[in-house]
C-alpha cells in the first residue's frame, strides 16, 4: 500500500514531497512496525542469526557486545519458553551482524537460587558481564537479583533483592557508578550505593516506567514506559538528569541493550535484535541543553536570599555545602557550611522556585521541602 501512494505522487510530480517522507521514514520499507527520530537514528536494520538451538526457539534479545575483531562476539538473551521466564544467556559469533552463529550450548543458566528462574540482561565489562538473576520468593512471588559472570561462566550474586525492592536489573556501567533499574512501585533508575535515583514523570512517554540503557558520552540511551506499557527508547543527559522525545519507538517494545561505536542495539516486542546507525547523538541533547541554561541562567538573574526560617530548614535539614563559612541560623556559631539550596523569584508572578545545583547537574522545586530531598537523593551525588 505504501509503496502504491509512493507511485501516486511520483504521477502528480510530488518529488520533494517524496523526499522528505524517505529520509524520515524510510524505516517503514524494513519494518512497518518501527519508527524513529532522522535527526538522530541514521537507519535500522535486522540483526541476523543463522541457527536456532532449542534454547532459543522463541527468540532472542538484550544484545550486548564483546568484541568486533577478528569476529565478532556478543552475548544475547534467549528465550524457549511460554512466558518471559527460564531465559538463557549465549555467546554468538560472526563475521558480520548479518551472519552470527549461537554457541550449541548456553554460556550461563539458572542453576543458583538467586537465578533459578533464568539468567537475563547481559551487560559486558572488562573481565565478565552483570546480568539479572531471576528467582521466585516464598510467596511465589518473581524477583530479580544483579548478579556478575565471567566468560568462563563463573557465577556470582551481587545485590539481592529487598523487603522494599522487587527487582534490581539491567546494570550499565559509567564512570565509576553501576546504575540500574529497581522496581518497587514503579520502575526507575538508581546508582548502586548511592542516593541518585531517576523517577517516572507524569504527563510525559515515561510516565510509568525507566530503565537503564547503553552510555556514551555520558548521555544514557534510557527506555521509559508510558501508561499504557509501551516501551520506547530516548536520550537521558546525565548532567542535567533532562530527557529527549523518543527517538525509537514501536509494537509494545522497543528496549534499548547495547552500544558499539555508532551502532545502538535493541530489541523489538521482545524477540528480535535490531541494530540503529546514529547520526551524532549530541544533536538532540545539545538543543535541550542550551534550553536549560537559558532556564538557569534566568532563575539565576531573579536570584533573591532565603528568608531566616527557610535558611533553618536548610541547615536542619543539612542540605549544605563544605566549601566555605557561613553563620548557622540554628546555633549562630560560624560553621563550614553554606546552604546547597538557593531561591529564585519570578518578578512578574512572585512565584518561588527553590534551586539545588552543582557544576554537572541542578533541580528545581517548587517547595522547600522538595529541594532539600532532591538534593539528598541525586543533587548530592553529581558533586
Amino acid at each position: 500500500m505504501f509503496e502504491k501512494f509512493i507511485k501516486s505522487l511520483e504521477r502528480d510530480g510530488n518529488k520533494s514531497l517524496i523526499e522528505a517522507m524517505l529520509k524520515g521514514y524510510n524505516v517503514l520499507f524494513e519494518n512497518q512496525d518501527i519508527s524513529f527520530n532522522p535527526n538522530i537514528v541514521k537507519r535500522i536494520f535486522p540483526v541476523k542469526f543463522l541457527n536456532t538451538p532449542d534454547y532459543a526457539t522463541r527468540g532472542v534479545m538484550a544484545l550486548n557486545v564483546v568484541q568486533t575483531r577478528p569476529e565478532w562476539v556478543v552475548l544475547v538473551r534467549c528465550l524457549n519458553g511460554d512466558d518471559d521466564l527460564n531465559s538463557v544467556i549465549a555467546v554468538a559469533t560472526g563475521s558480520d551482524l548479518n551472519n552470527l552463529t549461537l554457541d550449541e550450548t548456553p554460556l550461563i543458566q539458572g542453576t543458583e537460587k538467586w537465578d533459578e528462574m533464568g539468567c537475563e540482561d547481559p551487560t559486558f565489562v572488562d573481565n565478565g558481564f552483570y546480568y539479572t538473576g531471576v528467582e521466585r520468593d516464598d510467596n511465589n512471588d518473581i524477583k530479580a537479583n544483579l548478579c556478575f559472570s565471567d566468560l568462563a561462566g563463573r557465577k556470582r550474586l551481587i545485590k539481592r533483592y529487598t523487603d522494599s525492592v522487587d527487582m534490581i536489573k539491567e546494570a550499565e556501567l559509567n564512570s565509576g557508578k553501576l546504575y540500574v533499574e529497581e522496581v518497587s512501585d514503579k520502575p526507575h533508575i538508581s546508582v548502586i550505593n548511592m542516593h541518585e535515583k531517576l523517577h517516572p514523570k507524569e504527563n510525559t512517554w515515561y510516565s510509568k516506567g525507566l530503565s537503564t540503557g547503553p552510555i556514551k558520552d555520558n548521555k544514557m540511551f534510557f527506555n521509559g514506559e508510558d501508561d499504557n506499557d509501551n516501551w520506547r527508547i530516548g536520550i537521558l543527559d546525565l548532567d542535567n538528569a533532562s530527557a529527549s522525545e523518543p527517538i525509537i519507538w514501536g509494537g509494545k517494545i522497543c528496549f534499548s541493550s547495547g552500544m558499539c561505536d555508532n551502532i545502538l542495539f535493541f530489541h523489538f516486542n521482545d524477540n528480535e535484535i535490531w541494530g540503529a546507525e546514529l547520526n551524532d547523538p549530541s544533536a538532540l541533547t545539545e538543543a535541550k541543553s542550551k534550553k536549560a541554561r537559558s532556564k538557569y541562567d534566568k532563575l539565576e538573574k531573579n536570584k533573591v536570599p532565603l528568608t531566616e526560617k527557610e535558611r533553618k530548614e536548610v541547615f536542619k535539614k543539612d542540605a549544605v555545602w563544605h566549601y566555605a563559612s557561613s553563620i548557622d541560623p540554628n546555633t549562630g556559631r560560624k560553621v563550614k557550611k553554606v546552604s546547597a539550596v538557593w531561591k529564585s523569584v519570578d518578578p512578574k508572578t512572585k512565584e518561588a522556585t527553590y534551586i539545588t545545583s552543582t557544576h554537572r547537574a541542578y533541580q528545581t522545586r517548587k517547595s522547600l521541602k522538595a529541594a532539600i530531598n532532591i538534593y539528598h537523593s541525586f543533587i548530592k551525588g553529581t558533586a
